[in-house]
């Protein structure tokens, strides 16, 4: 059961950055929308596994609220960090050029005609 959502979660995490080349938000949101329920459980096994890195209870507790306390930490801060506005990907737009100035033309004329 978990082994295709991981699969899956690893897949749209490799595309996740291709996303921007396309559809830039639109396509990237519909990756991480997909991909957030496929994400495997990882914490929780990890959890499970401190007993067996640290037999010793006080230093376990401690490994624990440290785990809790850098996770929260990342929930938060996290989204802080990144720019509120993704960077844009189009090409940099020329101003347009001013028209040409018909006075010169208006000159040739009067110039070209006889008196």
């Amino acid at each position: 059961m978990h082994l295709p959502a991981a699969l899956l979660n690893s897949a749209l995490l490799v595309a996740l950055p291709g996303a921007g080349l396309y559809d830039g938000p639109g396509l990237a949101t519909a990756i991480v929308v997909t991909g957030g329920p496929t994400t495997p459980p990882l914490e929780a096994g990890l959890r499970a596994l401190w007993s067996s890195v640290l037999p010793d209870p006080r230093l376990r507790h401690a490994a624990l609220a440290l785990d809790t306390g850098t996770q929260g930490l990342l929930y938060i801060s996290a989204p802080c960090s990144w720019p509120r506005s993704p960077p844009s990907t189009a090409p940099p737009s020329r101003s347009p050029s001013p028209p040409p100035d018909p006075r010169p033309a208006q000159d040739a004329l009067i110039k070209a005609q006889p008196p």
